[in-house]
């Protein structure tokens, strides 16, 4: 043997020596109370929160630095319900030795069993995952403006300093048996059953793959995307480049989800997203089936940084399970369109495309729609949408939607069309069990607007739409599905309606004109049947939500068995509850045809607007717009 390659064995047999040594001297250095006591102090350093470890503790350094805890738990901010954030029955990590050494910790992988996740926001919508010290170690206040901003600058920095210090950066990660619970404030509560969820390294990727379950919906999830550690390590510190492709199952039916994302902190990010499923069944997720609380607090605009976090995961988690639109109950039974803001603030803010393919999309309702597609480009400043289609039966649905001026009070352009329907396809596509043959149907919209809930959308909505239906034969049961209110209606309309078991429609037009919220209807609501010939007059107000329509059915067949005032109808009231009542102007026309002049105290006047409607001899003509207005 040379003498150079004894040295080099020499040298490696002493350093070998010299970590064993090392090793040895730190499992003395280094006791589970005292490595307890660390992670306790770090944790509350670093979170404000108390880490308890009930169990026993143990240490290993060879072949790698590990530790492993029992009955380990997390305390829940001050105002929260629970008094634990987080628990769990067993962990075991990996941990670096230098940074260790230098009192932080970073954690190659960490296995987790038993986990117990309680997540809830306040009334203010501050979420419990929100964590920090917050108070300055002296406890003094900063009373000038200029040293508010040094302390500010001064606290930024540290909180900057101590984030770097106390990132924990995970490559891998495996989960068994967990639940998280979240209940946001004033709305139904929502959990997760997690079998498995893993995350594990492989090159500049994390792997990950999961089984949850929320109610009886199974969701698994299996894919990749750029390295979580490299991610979290960069979001907004310096600019970092996301891909990501996920195969997600919903109930069994695969979906696919990818895309890239370039983020950079020095300016707006830049995202490809596509989602594309076979079919998607909405009536089987709980998130669109479960019971929305009466209440919800409006959305409050973030004012720090610590805000900012608690906005995006509270955004996050309400996507999963989101809470109640209603203010309240009482505002729900008032108003049809609602004062709270559409969540428009959810969407990234940066430049970038968004594709759905979706081959079969079954709605809440059980409707089913085919070829749903939608493509949609984002900016901070605008949305555009120049198509959003679907399928119906044989019809078909084409649309297009732009909003701009997302950062102040939102402006809205809709256009649509809908041709190939018939009534018969459409109400067999619902729930309904009233029978219908025929009934061709089209339509078109055009409309503009602005405001950023639905009810100030509403109330500055501009344009004109369009619905014809063809001949079409109803049965009687369908006219009983309406509720009281329609079957009132119908039953005014058309005494004889309960003496046959269908009405023969002939055609129906209805053209609404809108203009700041107010649709105005002069003679532009017709429909005949084989019996009657119906025109509607009157105004629809969408700000005061206030109905203001008056019916007027003439028989066909020119008769009349003299002065009926069940036939001579009106719908007013709100649009959550409207009422059928006395239309006044044709009373006063009829009593007047009936020589019965001293019933209406002179009023003949107003009996010349119901005479002119009465006298429509084909009210769907009379109705009927071109189509290239709208």
């Amino acid at each position: 043997m040379s003498q150079p390659f004894k040295r080099v064995l020499i040298g490696l047999g002493a350093l070998i020596a010299a970590l064993l040594i090392g090793i040895a001297y730190l499992s003395t250095l280094i006791s589970p109370a005292k490595l307890t006591q660390m992670l306790v102090l770090e944790v509350r350093e670093a979170t404000g929160r108390e880490l308890t470890i009930a169990g026993p503790v143990r240490l290993g350094f060879f072949p790698k630095i590990a530790v492993s805890a029992e009955q380990v738990s997390l305390s829940n901010a001050a105002w929260a319900k629970k008094l634990q954030m987080a628990s769990l029955e067993k962990v075991a990590l990996e941990i670096s030795l230098l940074p260790l050494m230098s009192g932080r910790i970073e954690v190659n992988s960490i296995q987790l069993a038993g986990l117990v996740l309680n997540l809830e926001t306040n009334a203010k919508g501050d979420g419990n995952w929100v964590m920090g010290n917050a108070a300055s170690p002296s406890g003094t206040a900063v009373s000038s403006s200029t040293g508010a901003a040094q302390a500010n600058e001064k606290n930024s920095a540290s909180d900057a300093d101590t984030a770097g210090r106390n990132a924990v950066l995970i490559e891998n990660l495996h989960l068994i048996n967990g639940q998280i619970h979240y209940q946001p404030s004033s709305a139904a509560a929502s959990s997760y059953a997690i079998s498995r969820l893993s995350l594990q390294k492989s090159g500049s990727d994390t792997v990950i793959s999961a089984d949850v379950k929320q109610d009886t919906l199974a969701i698994a999830i299996k894919g990749k995307m750029t390295s979580i550690r490299e991610v979290m390590r960069s979001v907004g510190t310096e600019a970092i480049d996301i891909h990501f492709d996920f195969e997600l199952a919903l109930g069994g039916q695969p979906t696919q989800l990818k895309g890239t994302a370039a983020l950079n902190p020095s300016k707006p990010s830049r995202f490809d997203l596509s989602f594309k499923a076979g079919e998607l069944d909405l009536s089987a997720l709980p998130a669109f089936t479960s019971p929305k609380s009466p209440t919800a607090s409006a959305p409050t605009k973030p004012t720090s940084v610590a805000s900012s976090a608690n906005t995006a995961a509270t955004k996050a988690f309400n996507t999963i399970a989101p809470p109640s639109q209603t203010p309240t109950a009482g505002r729900a039974a008032e108003r049809f369109f609602g004062d709270t803001p559409l969540p428009l603030d959810y969407l990234p803010n940066g430049n970038g495309t968004l594709n759905v393919d979706i081959a079969q999309l079954v709605l809440p309702s059980k409707v089913v729609l085919k070829k749903v597609v939608m493509s949609a480009r984002l900016s901070p400043q605008q949305i555009d949408i120049p198509k959003a289609a679907f399928q119906l039966g044989n019809g078909q649905f084409d649309s297009s939607v732009r909003i701009s001026n997302l950062q102040g009070s939102p402006s809205w352009v809709f256009k649509g069309q809908a041709s190939g329907f018939t009534l018969e396809q459409l109400l067999a596509s619902t729930a309904s069990k009233g029978k219908v043959s025929g009934g061709d149907m089209r339509a078109a919209f055009n409309f503009t607007s602005s405001g950023i809930s639905p009810h100030q959308i509403a109330s500055s909505l501009n344009g004109q739409s369009q619905i014809t239906i063809g001949s079409a034969r109803l049965a009687s049961s369908l006219m009983s599905q309406g509720g009281d209110v329609f079957i009132t209606l119908f039953d005014a309309i058309n005494p004889m309606r309960k003496k046959s078991n269908e009405t023969t429609l002939e055609c129906a037009v209805a053209y609404l004109p809108v203009k700041s919220g107010m649709v105005t209807v002069r003679d532009s609501i017709g429909v005949e049947t084989d019996r009657l010939n119906i025109v509607l007059t009157g105004s629809v107000n969408l700000n005061s939500e206030q109905i203001n329509l008056a019916f007027y059915p003439k028989e066909k067949s020119g008769l009349t068995a003299g002065l009926d005032l069940a036939s001579l109808v009106r719908l007013q009231g709100s649009l959550v509850k409207p009422q059928v009542g006395i239309n006044k102007e044709a009373a006063v026309n009829q009593a007047l045809a009936l020589g019965l002049g001293f019933l209406t105290g002179g009023a003949s006047i107003v009996a010349q607007n119901a005479q002119g409607a009465m006298n429509k001899p084909h009210p769907c003509r009379e109705a009927m717009h071109s189509w290239d207005r709208i």
